[in-house]
């Protein structure tokens, strides 16, 4: 034999290898249960959207395209180009609207069929159930709320399904004037006047009220039961950055915060008073057409827990209040 020391060459081991192994030397390793392997694979991821840089490309060209060509066409022939491209403009947002009215006969009425529920909310990865819901729409854990489109708006309404798709119930605007619904059309002005909203269940009842007063630049939303009992206030805390409001209760003590997870405020999460998740608010995309000729959203909603009393009064006028709050005023012909 030589008199040198032969040196042991390292030996890789596999992660199989040392499982099989490992209980040789009295180490117990648990086995990975294959249903959480299903389980990975089956959950639903969600559906990609726009990059918001695109769509704030896509915005400022053709806002500066539309003004290009309103420039030109009105130093080259005048009142009568404008009046034509109005015409054009409106031509364009009825005939889809038109469309939209035509589909919504032919699936019998229907905006959205309880198939396109639930393909929203697998788009949202809002597939399983935290918990078993009663099946109202304040005891449901995930819904989709679904704003009703409209070329011009008037008065806001929203649609609320739950995760069977059913109707779950509404949201309407009440108590609106013929004068504010008149400038609300042809003004920028909304943001001034006071808003009343009703949250009725399926049977019509009203389970919620909403009041929106006027505001300048921070949002506030009062909340009541259906027999008018003040529940609390959200009430929002910034302007820029992520947007956060707070949710008080009716005695003014802070009972959980509505925070937006990026700075374009598509997607929000309810913490309770520990900082704890108790909801979840995910925004869709509703396609390039609808987006571009309309301002309805639509977004789906998972409720993390059984909530009771105030908390759950405000973080339910919470998902279904959180596009109220922050794009009522962007109404209007403009």
């Amino acid at each position: 034999m030589s008199g040198r020391s032969r040196v042991a060459r390292p030996v890789e081991v596999g992660a199989a290898d040392l499982r099989s192994t490992l209980p040789l030397v009295g180490v117990s390793v648990p086995e990975r249960d294959e249903r959480d392997e299903q389980d990975e694979r089956a959950a639903p991821k969600r559906k990609a959207r726009p990059a918001f840089v695109l769509i704030i490309v896509v915005t400022v060209v053709l806002r500066l395209g539309r003004e290009v060509i309103g420039r030109v066409a009105f130093d080259r022939y005048g009142g009568w180009a404008i009046l034509a491209l109005v015409i054009i403009g409106a031509a364009i947002a009825l005939s889809w609207r038109a469309w939209r009215r035509w589909r919504v006969r032919r699936r019998g009425g229907a905006e959205l069929t309880p198939e396109d529920v639930r393909d929203y909310l697998h788009a949202a990865g809002m597939t399983e159930l935290p918990f078993d819901g009663d099946g109202t729409l304040l005891g449901t854990p995930v819904m989709l709320v679904s704003q009703r489109p409209k070329v011009i708006e008037v008065e806001t309404a929203y649609d609320v399904f739950g995760p069977d798709g059913q109707l779950l119930g509404t949201v309407s605007q009440i108590a609106q004037s013929r004068g504010k619904a008149v400038a609300r059309v042809l003004t920028g002005f909304d943001q001034f006047f006071t808003h009343h909203f009703d949250i009725a269940d399926a049977g019509g009842t009203v389970v919620l009220r909403l009041t929106r007063p006027r505001k300048i630049f921070l949002t506030k939303l009062h909340v009541f039961t259906g027999d008018d009992r003040f529940v609390g206030t959200i009430r929002q805390h910034n302007v820029f950055g992520k947007i956060r409001f707070g949710l008080t209760d009716a005695a003014g003590i802070t009972v959980g915060e509505l925070r937006a997870q990026n700075l374009r405020a598509w997607d929000f999460r309810v913490l309770d008073a520990n900082g704890a998740t108790i909801a979840t608010i995910f925004k869709s995309w509703e396609g390039w057409a609808q987006t571009a000729l309309t301002r309805a959203d639509r977004y789906g909603v998972r409720i993390e827990r059984p909530l009771e009393g105030s908390l759950r009064d405000l973080t339910v006028a919470s998902a279904l209040a959180v596009d109220l709050a922050l794009k009522q005023d962007a109404r209007g012909i403009g």
